[in-house]
């Protein structure tokens, strides 16, 4: 499932970026992982946490943080867990995969990225009932003297604020402490996301053996897998030439 761009209207400002989330928080990452569980699938969209994925699965990320900021909303500081589902780790730049360890390994020239135990972290969320949050169409961002907001690409992601990236930390702090909590239809919008569709909001996505998933588009199929007559089929070597 891809958003078109455009679909949704572009915040006017960071305090309408804001209300797009249940919270905005910063902190400490203490690990990062990739993970089979919860995982949901075309056949049976509800979280699984009791059965393996008896086909093959695309992992959902989850960073265990210690809270030290709470821009927006209402957030304890502390530990804290947020997760960012399937359909958003295959797009991430630089891609990220599990070594031959069964180990988090980034694809970069260093093997590293912004998001390592130890740094800090901005993220916008929703909450998860009893999983703690989600990254719903946004990734996290960094800040130094400036915001960094990271890569990502324009398939299945909400408008930001023009000039977002690069704005000085202490005007986006001033901000968040002048904004005041507003209906948002982008935000209703992620509520339906994450009660509705768990793997575009939080959860690993199963592919079983015994259910042909229906797709639409490429990202509908995960990794060795291509849509093709609304199935995702296992992906082939081109046939030689001609002979």
């Amino acid at each position: 499932m891809c958003d078109p761009v455009g679909d949704d209207p572009v915040p006017g400002n960071v305090c309408e970026w804001f209300q797009g989330f249940d919270a905005v928080i910063g902190g400490v990452i203490k690990s990062v992982e990739l993970v089979d569980y919860p995982h949901s699938s075309f056949a049976n969209r509800a979280p699984v946490d009791d059965e393996p994925c008896t086909g093959s699965i695309s992992p959902a990320m989850r960073f265990s943080l210690e809270v030290t900021h709470v821009y927006f909303g209402e957030v304890v500081l502390g530990a804290t867990t947020v997760y960012m589902p399937a359909s958003q780790v295959e797009s991430m730049i630089p891609h990220v995969k599990r070594d031959s360890a069964g180990q988090l390994a980034w694809d970069s020239p260093t093997g590293k990225t912004a998001f390592e135990t130890g740094t800090w972290v901005g993220l916008p969320v929703m909450r998860v009932e009893g999983r703690g949050y989600a990254l719903v169409h946004e990734l996290p961002f960094t800040a130094t003297d400036v915001l960094v907001v990271n890569k990502r690409e324009t398939c299945g992601y909400y408008p930001q604020p023009d000039g977002m990236s690069g704005m000085d930390y202490g005007d986006f702090v001033k901000m968040s402490s002048d904004c005041a909590r507003s209906s948002s239809p982008i935000r209703d919008r992620r509520r339906q996301i994450v009660d509705e569709f768990p793997m575009y909001s939080y959860s690993a996505r199963c592919y079983p053996v015994n259910v042909e998933p229906e797709c639409v588009v490429e990202e509908d199929c995960g990794n060795g897998t291509t849509c093709v007559d609304a199935k995702c089929i296992p992906e082939t070597a081109p046939p030689g030439p001609a002979e």
